[in-house]
């Protein structure tokens, strides 16, 4: 019995029971879809922490404000050569 003549069987059968095949083979297609999206959950975590341990919370406040610093700078260059123009 191939797969063409399985079709035709369910197809002569009554709609409830053609709901259960339907019902049945949609469960089957989200186990599949649930089994790969857990592993590909699992493979993108990310092996190591994003920041290093070996910077000290006081050095990463340290940059942000030279950062700060740096678009202050730039903003007030630009709006001085708008004035400019």
């Amino acid at each position: 019995m191939g797969l063409y003549d399985k079709l035709e069987e369910i197809r002569k059968q009554p709609e409830h029971i053609r709901m259960r095949f339907v019902w049945a083979a949609v469960a089957i297609s989200m186990t599949f879809v649930i089994i790969i999206w857990f592993f590909s959950l699992r493979s993108g975590q990310p092996k190591e922490p994003l920041i290093p341990e070996n910077i000290g919370s006081s050095e990463i406040v340290n940059q942000f404000k030279e950062q700060k610093e740096i678009l202050k700078e730039t903003t007030e260059g630009f709006k001085n050569a708008m004035q400019q123009q």
